[in-house]
């Protein structure tokens, strides 16, 4: 049987935990499913609360442009499973994106309807 996760407040989140394997650090989190990023995007709240050092910029695609942020590697927790040495990047603001470096292991269907066919409000 699949996993369902019910949307939260009209939104595709999930729970994840993100560790820092450098020192330990855990956080877990709400995070948007977002199939249009290839890896993760954290905040600044998310991204201290990990104690992440990172010196490592880089530059990247965003809508409207490129920009040129922060990123380090973390291990990522999905449903049980541990994906190791996944690229996050630092975004000063903003939620946690989850992108297809993780959910690329898994099918994934937004449906937007409840189990008895009712459109979600």
């Amino acid at each position: 049987m699949p996993d369902i996760f019910p949307y939260i407040d009209n939104d595709p989140l999930v729970a994840i935990k993100l560790i820092n394997p450098l020192t330990g650090n855990e956080k877990e989190v709400l995070a948007y499913v977002d199939t249009g990023s290839d890896s993760i995007a954290i905040p600044k709240d998310v991204w201290n609360d990990l104690n992440i050092t990172s010196h490592r910029a880089t530059a990247i695609s965003v809508v409207g442009g490129a920009i040129t942020t922060w990123y380090a590697k973390l291990d990522v927790e999905f449903l049980g499973k541990l994906h190791r040495n996944i690229i996050v990047f630092y975004q000063e603001v903003g939620d946690v994106l989850l992108g297809r470096a993780v959910i690329d292991n898994y099918a994934v269907t937004f449906d937007g309807f409840d189990l008895t066919g009712s459109p979600q409000h």
